[in-house]
């Protein structure tokens, strides 16, 4: 369960809290910070976050020990980051590497977690894949090197796509087709059908990734409508029965 958040206005590092963790915990569930990094404009992603997120004055990035730490100390598994910053304020190669090199880095002193949304390519350009493909394969692995544990692909996916990001993951890079995840925006008006990447009675093309799940579950797709003025209490166990 990715804890959701964070803005140029309010911090690009969202933790989950305490109460979060603890239920996720409670019912087998591991729990992912994040990281978001928006898009240029109002208010907008800077390049010289970027900068400073893949700083390294030795041999240790203090940005991710300090994730590393984080972690650790409130004891949830790991982080999902989210890049989208472009344009004239947007990363080169050479900030591209170094998001890579974070990672990697991370994954290799520490068991903290990381996935990667499908945003940036190698270049630096924000150019989504919806694939796992040659454009943001070093994101998830880099040769030997175990870059991030799981790759979020953007809501462009199809079955020809799955079918050739599993085939990426399991030959190149000898990785699982599962580390893959096709995500699906519930909160669409027609969101992306998981049963294509989880076809039942055959095998499953991709992991699934839902994005705001609870759209699904909740009495209305926007607001739930008013009774005497005010919004009507949500019946939980109607909520718990669309969970399931």
């Amino acid at each position: 369960m990715v804890f959701w958040g964070g803005s140029a206005g309010e911090g690009l590092i969202l933790a989950p809290g305490a109460p979060v963790i603890d239920a996720a915990h409670r019912n087998g569930v591991k729990v992912h910070g994040t990281v978001f990094v928006l898009r240029e404009g109002k208010p907008g992603g800077k390049k010289k976050w970027l900068e400073k997120f893949v700083q390294k004055p030795g041999a240790a990035y203090p940005v991710a020990d300090k994730l590393i730490q984080a972690a650790r100390h409130y004891g949830f598994e790991g982080w999902f980051i989210n890049q989208e910053t472009g344009g004239d304020e947007g990363a080169d190669a050479t900030i591209a590497r170094g998001l890579r090199d974070v990672r990697a880095y991370a994954r290799a002193t520490s068991t903290v977690e990381c996935t990667w949304y499908d945003s940036m390519v190698a270049s630096g350009e924000i150019n989504w894949q919806g694939e796992l493909n040659d454009a943001d394969k070093l994101f998830l692995q880099d040769g030997g090197v175990r870059v991030s544990d799981s790759l979020f692909l953007d809501y462009q996916w199809n079955q020809g796509r799955l079918t050739t990001s599993g085939e990426k993951a399991t030959g190149e890079l000898k990785r699982s087709r599962y580390d893959v995840y096709a995500g699906a925006e519930m909160s669409w008006a027609t969101p992306l059908d998981p049963e294509t990447a989880c076809p039942q009675g055959k095998q499953h093309l991709a992991s699934v990734a839902l994005f705001v799940p609870e759209d699904e579950s909740m009495p209305e797709k926007s607001m739930p409508e008013k009774v005497n003025g005010k919004h009507k209490t949500m019946d939980l166990a109607d909520l718990f029965k669309k969970e399931a």
